[in-house]
């Protein structure tokens, strides 16, 4: 087994997503033929001459941080050392802060939606700040209606959490269900398998879209605009930060600028909403 195929493996036995060890083998690879360099053999001043001098400098400061925690990872991995940061410092990223749907938006793109399905995906993902993934993966047995709530098994991070399900959203499920009769998965493909990503990516796209709003919306920032809009009504950060899955609370105070200081009220955001 070479020492790339190896980086993977430990990647996976570490439980990193694919997405992550996808996107770190894609920027090593694309490093070594860049520099025209085993990967071996490639250090931080390689890197440094990349980043700051090469075909590299005018990547975004993302990008090159992507290109740094690759690396960092597979000396980590591979060679058993700490990355050199003296040599090559992190590059300062640029924090955008991303667009977030009003309550009135997102009843806009709602009543919009007339698929039953469509409608109960971006119900779920505004009214409990579900991420896709979370989305496809959930399976009837996770649904506690009894007691009103969504167990998130294996999150990002891997971190189970227990998120909200209001009974409107409740109500709305049962009668997809009734339609759809999933076996599951509670939103199933074609084939009972697991829903597509993209699919879902797609139908917030074209609904917002649809209804003319200027603002750079995707499926993530249903998340964002849950999270956002409980902050704002009043729901403390520690309890926001346990039904966002965030590991630190850095991540969630981010929320915080996205909000007036009209701070109100501790309801959830769907409970304005008219489903």
């Amino acid at each position: 087994m070479g020492n790339f195929d190896l980086f993977t493996e430990n990647l996976l036995l570490r439980n990193l997503s694919q997405s992550t060890i996808k996107s770190y083998c894609s920027q090593i690879s694309l490093v070594s033929k860049t520099l025209k360099k085993d990967i071996d053999l490639i250090d931080e001043n390689d890197l440094r001459t990349l980043i700051v001098k090469g075909k590299a400098r005018n990547l975004s400061s993302s990008t090159q941080m992507s290109i740094i925690n690759a690396f960092k990872a597979y000396f980590k991995e591979i060679h058993g050392r700490k990355f050199n940061h003296e040599i090559l410092p992190r590059p300062k990223v640029e924090q955008k802060q991303p667009d977030i749907l009003s309550i009135q938006e997102f009843q806009i793109i709602l009543d919009s939606i007339v698929n039953l399905k469509h409608r109960t995906i971006v119900c779920l993902m505004y009214s409990a700040g579900l991420r896709v993934s979370e989305v496809i993966n959930l399976e009837l047995k996770d649904i506690d209606s009894k007691n009103n709530k969504i167990n998130i098994r294996n999150g990002k991070g891997k971190i189970d959490r227990v998120v909200m399900l209001d009974n409107s959203i409740l109500y709305l499920m049962r009668n997809y269900w009734e339609q759809y009769k999933t076996k599951k998965y509670l939103i199933e493909g074609a084939k009972g398998d697991v829903y597509s990503a993209k699919s879902i990516q797609q139908i917030v796209k074209n609904a917002v879209k649809k209804v003319g709003i200027d603002k750079k919306i995707s499926s993530h920032s249903l998340r964002h605009s849950c999270f956002t809009q409980l902050i704002k009504n009043g729901t403390d950060l520690r309890t926001v930060q346990k039904l966002a899955g965030h590991k630190n609370i850095n991540t969630t105070a981010n929320y915080i600028r996205l909000i007036d200081n009209d701070v109100l009220g501790t309801i959830s955001p769907i409970n304005s909403i008219k489903i």
